[in-house]
């Protein structure tokens, strides 16, 4: 395990102001103000939408340069896949890569997906 999984929540910010991050994305009932403070510093964009089964809003921050790859985040958050999809790790996998996680990170979240259930 090379330690990105865990470590990606609560510096998704420091991260991205690093630029070891380019999209980030959360989906929260409670919106933290200071959230939006952090992208404001950082220099972010952001895309907010919802979904239809939530009453809660998502939010994708990311740099200019990667708007495409943040609405096509958007997209597959919208697609309303699960995990019964034939296409589910394609597009667990993909999310993953678009939020900057390693292709061995991404891998043992697919293979260990189910023991959290």
């Amino acid at each position: 395990m090379t330690g990105k999984i865990g470590p990606h929540e609560g510096i998704e910010f420091i991260l991205f102001d690093r630029g070891e991050k380019h999209v980030i994305y959360f989906n929260w009932d409670s919106w933290p103000e200071e959230h939006f403070s952090a992208a404001k510093l950082v220099g972010a964009e952001t895309l907010i939408f919802s979904q239809p089964e939530s009453e809660s809003e998502s939010y994708i921050f990311y740099r200019r340069e990667f708007e495409s790859e943040a609405k096509e985040l958007r997209d597959i958050i919208l697609s309303g896949y699960t995990a019964h999809d034939d296409d589910f790790e394609e597009k667990e996998y993909r999310i993953g890569e678009i939020l900057g996680y390693t292709k061995e990170d991404i891998t043992l979240y697919l293979s260990n997906f189910g023991d959290d259930a």
